[in-house]
């Protein structure tokens, strides 16, 4: 609400409703239609929230059964496909998003990243949903995609070249993510700092963080994690000690 222009969808349509991510998209367009010279716009997505089934319209249900929707050990099966249907689904909302802005031909640039991972079950633990006390590698593990029109590119291939450049290096967007947007804007601030943007030439990677319930940073490498979860992160992005 601290923006200049605000729309909650939820709260525009009836009690009970359940708008898909994808009615975000006529906004964006309008927001376009409008002809500013420079736009900031934030999607905040519903994505793969649970209930999973609820993420996607039935013609999405691509990877079937997705109908058992409780919480349960025994219905794992049907709850991983469902998740995974969801995550079909924000692709085909990041592919839209996309396809719109390339129909305006204008200098462009989208970042994608998730706050959390889930807990799907995924072993011996038979853990379920986010925001454990001491998380797991399935809550930490998060996608970070970055896409630049055309037009982006020829007016910045410095920072075009970086991110590719960068494109496999281990990133905690906890860190990263506010200062890539910076340097991606073309903002010049003192807040800016280069080593942490991956659109930046000095950018290096930095000790993975998380943030807690109280939107405190801990150094992974302090939380005490499982040795499963170790196994797992260290498998990805090497020692956790080796930043």
């Amino acid at each position: 609400m601290e923006a200049d222009e605000w729309h909650f969808l939820k709260e525009e349509q009836p009690d009970q409703a359940n708008p898909a991510d994808s009615e975000l998209l006529p906004a964006v367009a309008q927001a376009l239609q409008a002809g500013h010279r420079k736009l900031f716009i934030v999607l905040h997505t519903y994505g793969s929230h649970f209930n999973y089934r609820e993420r996607y319209p039935r013609e999405m249900a691509h990877f079937q059964p997705d109908s058992l929707t409780d919480a349960k050990f025994r219905n794992r099966a049907s709850l991983v496909n469902a998740y995974d249907n969801s995550l079909r689904q924000t692709d085909a909302l990041l592919a839209d998003l996309t396809q719109l802005l390339q129909a305006y031909a204008i200098p462009s640039a989208w970042l994608y990243t998730s706050d959390h991972g889930e807990d799907l079950f995924d072993d011996h633990r038979r853990l379920f949903l986010h925001a454990s006390p001491l998380p797991t590698y399935y809550q930490l593990h998060v996608p970070l995609l970055i896409w630049l029109s055309p037009e982006y590119r020829a007016l910045h291939p410095k920072e075009a070249t970086c991110l590719q450049a960068h494109a496999d290096q281990p990133v905690s967007v906890s860190l990263s993510v506010f200062h890539t947007m910076l340097q991606l804007a073309g903002l010049r601030t003192p807040f800016l700092t280069d080593s942490l943007s991956l659109a930046g030439e000095h950018f290096a990677p930095t000790p993975p963080i998380y943030l807690n319930d109280h939107n405190r940073p801990v150094s992974l490498s302090r939380l005490g994690l499982d040795s499963l979860d170790l196994q797992k992160l260290e498998s990805r992005i090497g020692s956790l000690d080796l930043f």
